[in-house]
């Protein structure tokens, strides 16, 4: 049996179009369905850490809420308890606004004064020291007369700081206690 040149031809035309039709067809459309794969595994695990953002927010809003309510019972069992409540209220927006994250606020035992009632709030933070000092700043210059009576700072391993602060907000006594001149 003779070869003959179709016969050659048409052998190599066989190997080569498959050949020629994988690496100029096939394998680009091989390389863009890996890329959509990994475009789909990417866009599933930032579907993944928004949901679990989108939940602790919700818890996160969820506590706040109950520590308010909490906050709003005792303050207004106190005297001035309004003024109380809207002073602990812009000391929160306060540190919302500072960035700096508030890990506790703990009312403590209302003081009774001639012309100024106090209550004493003992608010734990985290935060950049930059941070720290523009609330402080914006607490103590603030419409209302909150002062800050002590402050303990301690450096974090992150670069920031982590602050101890007892605040004091003062209100005006009530005016049948009898005031002394």
């Amino acid at each position: 049996m003779t070869l003959r040149k179709s016969d050659i031809l048409t052998a190599i035309v066989l190997i080569v179009l498959p050949i020629a039709a994988f690496f100029g067809f096939f394998q680009p459309r091989l390389s863009y369905i890996a890329h959509m794969k990994e475009d789909q595994r990417a866009y599933r695990i930032k579907l993944r850490d928004s949901e679990t953002l989108q939940s602790q927010s919700y818890a996160a809003r969820t506590r706040t809420a109950k520590m308010r309510a909490m906050l709003a019972s005792y303050l207004g069992q106190a005297a001035g308890g309004a003024d109380a409540f809207k002073a602990v209220d812009a000391i929160v927006q306060k540190a919302q606004e500072n960035s700096v994250q508030i890990e506790l606020i703990k009312p403590g035992t209302p003081v009774e004064g001639r012309v100024l009632d106090g209550l004493p709030i003992l608010v734990t933070t985290s935060s950049q020291f930059t941070a720290l000092h523009g609330f402080l700043k914006s607490v103590e210059t603030g419409n209302m007369l909150i002062t800050v009576r002590s402050l303990d700072i301690e450096a974090d391993e992150n670069g920031g700081c982590k602050a101890r602060i007892e605040l004091r907000i003062n209100y005006e006594a009530p005016a049948d206690r009898g005031r002394k001149a």
